[in-house]
């Protein structure tokens, strides 16, 4: 309702007479600063102060505005108090305050709040309560981020990632295959579940001391050495900025940080052959870090030894055959699953065996030609063994992601 009117319409001295040429004084809520009230809803005509009763003790119309509560003090035409009200709300606003036009007079911070046409307000912006009662606007449009109220006007927030969350930042070696990692643009929480993180696309080189930005070395302490293991981070300032580093501790690179960063995550382990190049980079899938060695040649008595990046023992290791030459009703191309330690008829062609550490995978192949044995694909029939030169064996291997 903004429109004032007193409970008993006409204002009465205590003997019920009418009070010719009363006064109303209005004030803001609290205060002895005067505020206007108005002839009509336009709210166009601001009434005097005090609005002075005829000799009937009646008042005109009153209009309050819409940026303050009041407070009214009726007064006899000798300016005798007669009643004193606090905290009278001001007009809410409604339809009188939106109309069309063409010049914009959104006045938020004056003491009335008129909009010639909605587009005073800036698209995704909402009216609030401002300091001293005065209307404000607050953007709201902001992607990621909520209103949360904070006491006075309110604010923007952003809103926090769940625990652990990581998407993107996807980690594959680049065009120097020897020295140069490509990770893509990705959102993620940081180690302690304490900040938003939002990195852009890079390129880090291997062969070079850190240096802010893409193209430029990830190197956080030393250079890069041979047989190693290495945890790429993201590395974040307290002002949102971004970067990656490369580091020889697996769990915490904070003693090295550049100057101004406080954040950090891992997000992928990698691993240096002896010359110091890097040697792969596992892939993740379905909550684990894989690696697919290239197709390995079977030889009788033969051994391989396959560096990993999983930083784990722990793992686990999935064999295929993989025909190069059609044998027993197989195709070149054909990929037949096996079990580790395939034992054939005889019992001799016992396949592979393996032993893993947290970074190597050492295998022995049998000391026959044909290492592996598998039934005809065509007749069901066991064979005496495959031969050798017919065959690969393709290696994955791995470790849940930590």
């Amino acid at each position: 309702m903004d429109i004032f009117t007193l409970p008993e319409q006409v204002a009465l001295d205590a003997t019920g007479v009418p009070l010719a040429g009363a006064k109303l004084e209005f004030y803001r809520a609290g205060t002895s600063t005067p505020e206007d009230t108005y002839t009509t809803a336009a709210r166009s005509v601001a009434h005097a102060n005090p609005v002075v009763a005829d000799s009937q003790g009646r008042f005109p119309a009153i209009y309050l505005g819409t940026s303050y509560n009041y407070k009214a003090i009726l007064k006899t035409s000798a300016d005798v108090i007669r009643d004193t009200q606090d905290n009278i709300p001001g007009a809410a606003f409604d339809g009188a305050l939106i109309k069309a036009g063409t010049v914009a007079t959104a006045a938020l911070a004056a003491k009335a709040v008129t909009f010639d046409k909605m587009a005073d307000l800036a698209q995704g912006s909402v009216i609030v309560g401002g300091a001293s009662n005065r209307p404000a606007t607050l953007d709201i449009s902001t992607n990621g981020k909520f209103l949360k109220g904070n006491g006075t006007t309110g604010e923007m927030v952003t809103l926090p990632y769940p625990p652990e969350f990581k998407t993107g930042c996807v980690v594959t070696i680049g065009t120097d295959t020897d020295h140069d990692l490509d990770i893509t643009a990705g959102y993620l929480r940081d180690s302690t579940n304490s900040v938003n993180i939002t990195v852009a696309a890079m390129t880090k080189r291997g062969d070079a001391a850190w240096a802010a930005g893409t193209g430029n070395g990830m190197m956080l302490t030393g250079t890069i050495a041979g047989d190693t293991n290495y945890a790429l981070y993201v590395i974040a300032k307290a002002d949102g900025t971004q970067d990656f580093g490369l580091h020889t501790s697996l769990t915490d690179p904070s003693a090295d940080l550049p100057a101004d960063y406080v954040y950090y995550r891992k997000i992928k382990q990698v691993r240096t052959d002896s010359s110091a190049n890097l040697l792969q980079v596992p892939v993740e899938a379905g909550g684990y870090n894989e690696i697919t060695y290239p197709d390995q040649t079977i030889t009788a008595a033969g051994t391989l030894s396959l560096d990993h990046a999983l930083g784990t023992a722990d793992v686990e290791i999935y064999l295929s055959l993989v025909c190069q030459t059609n044998e027993y009703n197989y195709t070149a191309g054909d990929v037949v699953p096996i079990h580790n330690s395939v034992v054939g008829d005889s019992g001799t062609n016992g396949g592979t065996n393996i032993k893993v550490t947290s970074s190597n995978l050492s295998l022995k192949y049998n000391n026959t030609s044909t290492t592996f044995s598998i039934h005809n694909f065509s007749t069901g029939a066991a064979n005496a063994g495959l031969t050798n030169a017919s065959w690969k064996l393709r290696i994955k291997v791995r470790a849940a992601i930590q």
